[in-house]
């Protein structure tokens, strides 16, 4: 359709409806769906504009009914809208199923809702309508929305910013008043048991890991409100509790659980420098050299940190000493980066290769030149 008409057309749809005129601007939104129907080929853009005036017309007018039985019909030709407008289609639509009874696909148009709202990082927006789901669901609709906000992160491949911004966006919803309140009461304790293992992991109370465990705590509950250690074992992993990850790994912990930075249970551990928990981990199979969202493994990590006891754990287990992050960075080139003189000298005297090279074809001793670290440059070319 010529743009001018089309923009004609558009402009009178968005006026009857910005003055309450609901009957003629859904009269006029379903003319001009007609019209590009007509047509031998069809703007998706154009089409995705009838189409929403449509819907916000029948949403406007109450029309329950006819808007979810003219959202759910598959459109003739293919039609695309821009994130805010599939936005308000998939909150509005969860609206319509919701009265009209059909609440798993109220569910599922609500958690799209959240996750486009993420992936424009309009973290506002997002918590806004994930109140909203707290009045439209069901209590156990509702705790299976937020199990299903949870996994968003993994089940869409979201990209780390967003994953975190889910994450955190996860965490104040939990810690809101009204959250408790909206869950089923099955789901509400399963999550303070959840709560309770996972701050007695972390004080290394095993005593109280024993009791929450026999209370049918699962050892793999991700505490929301936790979002960098969502798990008892990351938690009792950092702080370098080994008796209690002994325990949790008897009662079927996964090792390659991961918080927001895509960070394991072992990465954690070798950030400590934790030895005897790194040591626990790599018995029960944790993987040496999981990278993390970032692409570093846990020697990386521990690199990161100046951990010299985690390196040195790490090696002896067998992790890889060459392995490269997204930026191509070895753990010595990451050392002479951040100016770790002494993990520097620790890497090379296991046979670190000092003439790798990153991603932009530069050495471990180049980058201590440019970071300005002279005593670890010197270091380097001592070697």
């Amino acid at each position: 359709m010529y743009t001018h008409y089309f923009d004609a057309a558009l402009s009178g749809i968005e006026q009857a409806w910005l003055v309450g005129e609901f009957d003629a601007s859904l009269i006029a939104a379903q003319t001009l769906e007609a019209s590009l129907l007509m047509e031998q080929e069809t703007d998706p853009e154009q089409m995705g504009w009838a189409r929403y005036y449509t819907l916000r017309s029948l949403h406007s007018l109450g029309a329950w009914k006819e808007g979810y039985a003219a959202l759910t019909s598959p459109s003739p030709r293919p039609f695309s809208l821009s994130s805010d407008n599939a936005t308000w289609v998939n909150l509005a639509g969860a609206e319509m199923a919701a009265r009209l009874g059909v609440d798993e696909h109220a569910l599922l148009m609500l958690v799209e809702a959240v996750a486009l709202r993420l992936l424009d990082r309009d973290e506002g927006g997002a918590a806004v309508i994930c109140e909203k789901a707290s009045g439209l669901l069901t209590p156990e609709r509702f705790g299976e929305f937020v199990a299903r906000l949870e996994a968003l992160p993994s089940q869409r491949g979201l990209s780390p910013e967003a994953a975190m911004a889910c994450a955190i966006l996860c965490s104040e919803i939990a810690g809101q008043d009204w959250f408790a309140q909206r869950l089923p009461p099955t789901e509400r304790r399963r999550r303070n048991i959840a709560q309770a293992l996972r701050a007695a992991a972390a004080l290394g109370d095993l005593e109280s890991v024993d009791l929450a465990l026999a209370l049918g705590a699962d050892p793999d509950a991700s505490v929301a409100t936790s979002p960098g250690l969502p798990t008892a074992l990351m938690a009792a992993a950092f702080e370098g509790r080994a008796g209690v990850v002994a325990r949790l790994l008897e009662a079927g912990a996964d090792t390659e659980v991961t918080g927001i930075e895509g960070r394991t249970p072992l990465a954690l551990a070798a950030i400590g420098g934790h030895m005897t928990v790194i040591r626990l981990l790599v018995k029960a199979g944790a993987a040496l050299d999981a990278p993390a969202s970032d692409g570093q493994t846990p020697l990386h990590a521990a690199v990161s940190e100046g951990s010299a006891y985690g390196i040195a754990a790490l090696l002896e287990s067998g992790a890889t000493l060459e392995a490269r992050d997204h930026a191509g960075q070895t753990p010595l080139i990451l050392a002479a980066v951040r100016g770790e003189t002494r993990i520097v000298c620790q890497l090379l005297c296991w046979d670190a290769d000092i003439q790798a090279r990153d991603s932009y074809g530069m050495s471990a001793l180049d980058r201590a030149r440019l970071e300005g670290h002279p005593v670890t440059a010197a270091a380097l070319r001592v070697t």
